[in-house]
């Protein structure tokens, strides 16, 4: 599911781009909508906080600039994708600094609204297969997917195995998991591990080209088993 926030002062414009979300995305995007910056931003940064994956932003938002409000969201949660809605277009020119995807000019055409969704949820796919957003305590982490040997749960703190260095963040295993692509996989009941980074599966475990040994239980052994013999077929 991806989460989508939408600012406009005029209801009956947020009105419609719910209607529109619901209608062509059923439950595949989720989207909450907001008349007010301020009621946007607490939350975004209160209440959501970052959990969002695109924002459709008026400019024209009375007495404030959403070009400037969508920078300050970006500054702090770069992830999320930016799509702006204008009824002046001039106001194009000045929009590049919050790097939007794409831009709406009123009245809204519904095959231009869902065109710029599906290209921010294409560019979202790409950038989960290229690195995760992980927030814990306050702070947010970009982490590299391909640099991630193994996820490590222990004490209820998940210890994050990357190429030079340990990150742990406070996140159960299950909740991280579901943000991983396909080539991570569950192989013990605290342990997920990455298939790139296995040189060769045995029943002690999966060895990794780092030389450590990643457990494997035996209920998950011929699931794993299964999904790197898969992963050597599509390499070959």
């Amino acid at each position: 599911m991806y989460k989508v926030v939408a600012c406009d002062d005029n209801h009956e414009i947020t009105n419609y781009l719910e209607k529109i979300v619901r209608e062509n995305y059923f439950s595949d995007i989720n989207i909450v909508t907001f008349q007010t910056s301020f009621s946007l931003l607490d939350y975004v940064f209160d209440t959501a906080k970052g959990n969002v994956d695109i924002l459709l932003i008026d400019i024209d938002l009375g007495d404030d600039n959403g070009i400037d409000i969508a920078e300050q969201i970006k500054q702090r949660y770069p992830h999320i994708k930016v799509i702006f809605i204008t009824g002046y277009i001039d106001y194009a020119r000045d929009i590049f600094e919050a790097e939007p995807c794409f831009f709406l000019v009123k009245p809204i055409d519904e095959g231009r609204l869902i065109q710029a969704l599906d290209k921010a949820v294409s560019l979202i796919k790409e950038d989960r297969q290229r690195c995760i957003s992980i927030v814990s305590r306050g702070e947010i982490r970009n982490l590299q997917l391909s640099q991630i040997r193994y996820i490590e749960n222990r004490n209820r703190t998940l210890i994050i195995r990357e190429k030079n260095l340990d990150f742990e963040v406070h996140m159960k295993l299950g909740k991280f998991e579901e943000q991983l692509p396909e080539n991570f996989v569950r192989c013990h009941q605290s342990y997920v591990v990455n298939l790139d980074h296995i040189r060769e599966l045995t029943i002690d475990g999966a060895n990794l080209y780092s030389g450590e040994l990643v457990p494997v239980s035996r209920s998950k052994y011929a699931d794993v088993k299964q999904a790197f013999l898969r992963y050597l077929g599509q390499k070959m």
